[in-house]
């Protein structure tokens, strides 16, 4: 059972051990306990910045393909040939996840660069590609 803490805290419980991603040294475990967070109304309408990661590594898998998808996000140049070629990981919703990218894109927080490479990051955590 995992209990989901504003933004990216998640403390699960295996048995009688409890892990709590901000004390994993391995980024790759915490990636794996990430979820999609709950957006409200008023964040999807405004923008909100306050869901990217606290700490994005400077390279991930599919690095620079994700990069390019949010940027053709970001620009309203997505087409349903590019949403199809990503497909969820397990219990993420990919409805939610992509509305969550929104958000944060449409934040004036903070600076453009940095959401494009918090939003590939967390599309690198919720989905997988598709080759065809």
């Amino acid at each position: 059972m995992s209990h989901f803490y504003p933004p990216f805290v998640i403390i699960q419980k295996e048995g009688n051990r409890t892990i709590n991603p901000l004390k994993v040294k391995h980024i790759e475990e915490v990636s794996q306990m990430a979820l999609v967070p709950r957006i409200s109304g008023r964040d999807s309408y405004f923008g909100n910045a306050t869901y990217l990661p606290s700490i994005v590594p400077d390279t991930f898998p599919n690095m620079d393909y994700f990069i390019v998808l949010v940027e053709k996000i970001f620009y309203k140049e997505i087409k349903n040939n590019d949403i199809n070629e990503i497909v969820p990981k397990c219990d993420v919703d990919k409805d939610k996840a992509l509305k969550t990218i929104n958000t944060i894109l449409r934040s004036f927080t903070k600076d453009h660069n940095d959401k494009i490479r918090g939003c590939a990051y967390l599309m690198n955590m919720w989905f997988d590609v598709v080759v065809k």
